[in-house]
C-alpha cells in the first residue's frame, strides 16, 4: 500500500517459458511508487513488459 491509498498485489502463475520484462515485485514497486490511481496504474501496467505470467491486483 502506498501514501495514496493504492493496494498492488500479484499471484505467480507460471515461471515456465520467461519472457524478457520485469519480475512481478519490481512491477508492483514502480506502480506504488508512481500511481495514486487505479486507472493510472492500469495504464502504466499494459505496456510494462512482463517477465513471468502473474495476476495483479488493484484496488483503493
Amino acid at each position: 500500500m502506498n501514501e495514496k491509498g493504492l493496494v498492488v498485489g500479484y499471484h505467480l502463475v507460471n515461471r515456465r517459458n520467461a519472457a524478457e520484462g520485469f519480475i512481478c515485485t519490481t512491477i508492483a514497486r514502480f506502480l506504488l511508487d508512481t500511481c495514486a490511481t487505479t486507472e493510472e496504474a492500469i495504464d502504466l501496467l499494459k505496456p510494462i513488459p512482463h517477465r513471468q505470467v502473474f495476476n495483479v491486483f488493484i484496488i483503493r
